[in-house]
């Protein structure tokens, strides 16, 4: 027969071992979450990044499609007969159309310079893939543009030189649906700060920056 102290002894010892065989399992689950739970932040990461990267890369792409749209105009040879024309001289409607011809293909193929322009400083004319405007004010108004006043829209757009500059320190909306646009903006000839003749303006929808993160989810 087993001593009292002997019975406790044993029980203890049973008793160690069945904590132990329950303890095991919760220890490996625990070690097993904890190393799943890494693993699926690690790809997390990875995937976040990576979806960075595709979209930066996209950016940068319609980016480059913007600043050569705006050099290929640079170099138009109609739209240097048309900023060489003189204010004096009313009938310029077959120069216009040439340039409206010019320009439209980039508007049928490209929905990112759906709504480009070029203002004419002397003529006060707008040319686009779509149409030309004979006065600028039919243009803001034909667009619906709001965020800026027709005066302040002149002012930033048209009578200060700009070099393939971004203007984002404002909300600027087009059309019946007010959709938010990205102004991309190019004063011709390039290098003229003092007296440009030209502005090359392309309103870029929002949405196709900031959707491209959706479009590169795998």
């Amino acid at each position: 027969m087993f001593s009292d102290r002997e019975k406790v002894h044993v029980f203890r010892r049973f008793l160690f071992s069945y904590m132990l065989i329950l303890a095991l399992p919760l220890l490996s689950s625990y070690f097993i979450y904890h190393v799943s739970i890494k693993k699926i932040e690690q790809q997390a990461s990875e995937t976040s990044n990576k979806m960075l990267a595709e979209a930066r890369n996209l950016i940068d792409q319609k980016s480059e499609q913007v600043e050569s749209f705006v050099y290929q105009l640079t170099k138009n040879n109609d739209v240097q007969q048309l900023m060489d024309k003189d204010p004096a001289e009313r009938d310029r409607t077959y120069e216009t159309y040439k340039v409206v011809k010019s320009i439209e293909p980039y508007g049928l193929t490209n929905p990112v310079f759906k709504n480009a322009y070029i203002y004419f400083h002397n003529l006060d004319l707008i040319v686009s893939p779509e149409s030309a405007f004979i006065r600028s004010s039919d243009y803001y108004k034909a667009k619906l543009l709001k965020g800026l006043t027709l005066e302040e829209w002149n002012k930033r757009f048209h009578q200060q030189y700009q070099s393939g500059f971004y203007q984002t320190d404002f909300p600027l909306t087009i059309g019946k649906k007010q959709e938010p646009i990205i102004p991309y903006i190019q004063s011709i000839p390039l290098g003229t700060k003092q007296n440009p003749q030209a502005s090359i303006v392309v309103l870029i929808d929002e949405k196709e920056i900031t959707t491209l993160e959706i479009t590169t989810l795998p």
